[in-house]
């Protein structure tokens, strides 16, 4: 809701880059949640004619993620694009943000996610998530690593105050502890 206000406030005035920076950041949050694509083929369209690349990268994303569920083709290609653009202009935490996305959706291998955290790191949320995955991801062949990411991660969430990844972070800690003898 409110992102759509805020939509229709820059429209209004004839802002259309702000429209669709809101746009993305409203299909994003609903690419969670709605597995149909919200319709962004005219603000990627618009991004591109006007060369605003990193606008489109994140309009991609919001699209590319939610036709992953519907089109993996589409949502396939949708999010290499945006991952291409991203590195394009040298977008390092666009880039890293992308590569976790992809890899969550099983689009990416295992050296995204390793890149991804490499890229991410500065951006304590999100460096965490990813850490998290690539941990999750090592368990089995290095847990030594593993565990070593999951604790970071941990420290993390504890100090954003993100009380659910805590817990997942000490699950992951805790089998991964087993699988490197340190329980």
């Amino acid at each position: 809701m409110l992102f759509g206000a805020s939509a229709r406030a820059w429209e209004s005035i004839g802002r259309q880059g702000p429209r669709w920076a809101a746009e993305a950041a409203r299909a994003l949050s609903a690419s969670w949640v709605a597995p149909e694509a919200v319709g962004l083929d005219v603000g990627v369209a618009w991004a591109r004619r006007r060369d605003l690349p990193l606008l489109e990268a994140r309009l991609r994303l919001a699209r590319g993620l939610c036709a992953a569920r519907s089109d993996a083709r589409a949502g396939v290609r949708d999010l290499g694009l945006a991952q291409d653009l991203a590195d394009g202009v040298g977008a390092r935490l666009l880039s890293g943000r992308i590569r976790w996305l992809r890899c969550g959706a099983g689009i990416a291998e295992r050296d995204e996610l390793e890149r991804a955290t490499v890229e991410l790191e500065g951006d304590e949320g999100w460096w965490a998530r990813a850490a998290l995955a690539l941990a999750d991801v090592l368990g089995e062949v290095e847990p030594g690593r593993a565990l070593t990411l999951a604790s970071g991660a941990h420290a993390r969430f504890v100090s954003l105050g993100l009380v659910e990844r805590q817990q997942e972070a000490l699950a992951v800690m805790g089998r991964l502890s087993v699988l490197a003898g340190t329980s």
